[in-house]
């Protein structure tokens, strides 16, 4: 699995629900994950568990101040992508 392309997937796509899916599950069951370093599996686990904080609706979002949207989560992937990309010796 890419998951730098599933990243980008995430800034572009409209409907985040299902490659927010694949990227948890990803994390919590692939055993390609455990290949990867201590350093990008930390990466990965922490911005899972910031997806959980991640909602679309701006009402939903209004309600509650723990939670963002999809400016924050573009900002979180290009932070996210770089550290990976320059881990992986991928410029």
């Amino acid at each position: 699995m890419n998951i730098l392309k599933l990243l980008d997937s995430l800034i572009t796509e409209e409907n985040k629900d299902d490659i927010i899916k694949s990227i948890r599950d990803y994390v919590d069951n692939d055993k390609e994950f455990l290949d990867l370093s201590e350093q990008i599996q930390d990466i990965l686990s922490e911005f899972v568990y910031d997806l959980a904080f991640y909602e679309s609706d701006p009402k939903m979002r209004n309600e509650d101040g723990s939670l963002y949207g999809n400016e924050k989560l573009k900002e979180e992937i290009e932070v996210i992508s770089n550290k990976l990309r320059k881990l992986m010796g991928i410029d």
